[in-house]
């Protein structure tokens, strides 16, 4: 089965222009994220902005607790 080569472009430039994965230190330091068990907080704009991207588990706020926010993280490779 061969693939569309439109479609094969399309992919091939979305993955050769993803965005890098976002510093999350730097965005802790400018007070755009929070670290909090579980994942993070997000504290304005430009923070969600930065991980959207990388997102894949949003827990909903509830009693008067903010949403926590998880990402995709890279692994590092193991050997065995």
């Amino acid at each position: 089965m061969q693939i569309d080569p439109e479609l094969y472009k399309q992919i091939k430039d979305v993955i050769e222009n993803f965005p890098p994965y976002p510093d999350l230190d730097a965005l802790i330091a400018n007070g755009d994220l929070k670290k909090v068990r579980g994942g993070y907080n997000v504290l304005s704009e430009a923070g969600m902005e930065a991980i959207k991207k990388y997102l894949i588990s949003v827990t909903a706020p509830h009693n008067g607790k903010p949403a926590i926010f998880k990402l995709s993280r890279k692994r590092k490779s193991s050997t065995f």
